[in-house]
């Protein structure tokens, strides 16, 4: 088990005792997707989009080439790895979040 605190979304620490390493979360493309925010509650880790310009949606991606379709996605802390459950019923480890326009 390892101590992380990491500086989130906004300047927003997100701390606590895990053994799982947050996702990288990549840059936006553009300016109208924000940067993903991340929030850890025990052993689920939640990421969300929410678009900066009225009339936009953005959807959470991750691993470079997913798109969950979903403006918040949950994760579990599992054998050292963020698990998500994806619309297919597959679990996926996660190691990379980003916000794509919906």
């Amino acid at each position: 088990m390892e101590e992380f605190a990491e500086i989130g979304h906004f300047g927003s620490a997100i701390s606590g005792t895990l053994s799982c390493a947050n996702p990288t979360v990549a840059a936006p493309a553009n300016d109208d997707v924000p940067e993903a925010t991340l929030s850890v509650s025990g052993t689920t880790l939640t990421v969300t989009c929410q678009a900066e310009v009225q009339g936009q949606t953005a959807v959470v991606g991750y691993n470079a080439a997913l798109n969950s379709g979903e403006t918040s996605i949950q994760m579990t802390c599992f054998a050292d790895g963020w698990q998500y459950t994806n619309a297919a019923g597959d679990v996926v480890t996660v190691t990379a979040v980003e916000c794509l326009a919906g």
